[in-house]
C-alpha cells in the first residue's frame, strides 16, 4: 500500500506575501481558520489556559489577539469566552471566501490547529495550507496522532496536548516568548514542497509506471 497525501494547490498561493519580520509592538495575532467540533477540535481548554495566564498576569489583550474564524458553534463559544473574561483577547470572526482567509493566515504572526485525540488518524487540509502559508503553528493536539507526526516532522510548529490544560498553558508562553525573540519554529521547505499537490502527482505517476508492464 503507497499514501499520497492530500497536500496543497501551489495555484492557491499565487501573489500572497511571503513571510516577513515582525516590525510593530501591538499584539501577536493568532489565526485559527475553520470548523471547530466541541467534540474532538474543543477550544475549551485552550480558553481555560488563556484565561489562566490572563489571571496570573503572564498574558493579557496587549499581548495576543487571537481570531477564530468561521468556527462554528459560535454561540457557544462565545458564552464560554465572556464566562471566562477573554472578550478583549479572543474574537470570533465570520466565514469569508477561501482567497481571504488565506490572506488573513499569511498577515498572521501565528496560525493555531485544534486536532485532538478522536482525529488521530486524519489529517485536515487546512494543516497542508498552514506549511505552505509558512507562519509557526501552535498545535494542539492528539499526542501520537498523524497530526501531530507531520508537524513534528515539518519542525513548522509548537505541540501540545489539546485537553492537558497546564501543558497548553506552558507551551503557549514558550511560543509566544519565541515569537517575540523571532524564533518562533519555521517549516522546514523542502518538507513542504514534498506536500504539493504536483508533488503528489508525480508520485502517483511513478507509481503507475511501477505496475505497467513493460
Amino acid at each position: 500500500m503507497a499514501v499520497i497525501s492530500n497536500g496543497y494547490d501551489e495555484a492557491a498561493f499565487s501573489a500572497l506575501p511571503e513571510p516577513t519580520t515582525r516590525t510593530s509592538r501591538g499584539p501577536l495575532r493568532f489565526v485559527h481558520s475553520g470548523i471547530l467540533y466541541p467534540d474532538g477540535r474543543d477550544p475549551l481548554p485552550f480558553f481555560s489556559a488563556l484565561a489562566n495566564l490572563k489571571a496570573a498576569g503572564a498574558l493579557g489583550a496587549d499581548d495576543v489577539s487571537i481570531v477564530l474564524r468561521a468556527s462554528g458553534s459560535e454561540a457557544r463559544y462565545e458564552e464560554e469566552i465572556r464566562r471566562r473574561g477573554l472578550e478583549q483577547m479572543v474574537t470570533l470572526a465570520p466565514l469569508v471566501p477561501n482567497r481571504a482567509a488565506l490572506l488573513e493566515q499569511a498577515e498572521a504572526d501565528a496560525l493555531l490547529l485544534f486536532q485532538g485525540v478522536k482525529f488521530n488518524h486524519q489529517i485536515p487540509a487546512k494543516v497542508y495550507e498552514y506549511l505552505r502559508i509558512g507562519r509557526p503553528i501552535f498545535g494542539l493536539v492528539g499526542k501520537g496522532g498523524d497530526t501531530e507526526s507531520l508537524l513534528r516532522e515539518s519542525g513548522g510548529a509548537k505541540l501540545v496536548a489539546l485537553d492537558d490544560i497546564p501543558e497548553i498553558e506552558k507551551g503557549l508562553m514558550e511560543f509566544v516568548c519565541a515569537l517575540r525573540d523571532q524564533k518562533g519554529p519555521v517549516a522546514s521547505k523542502s518538507v513542504v514542497r514534498s506536500y504539493s499537490r504536483r508533488h503528489g502527482a508525480a508520485m502517483l505517476a511513478g507509481l503507475l509506471e511501477g505496475i505497467t508492464p513493460q
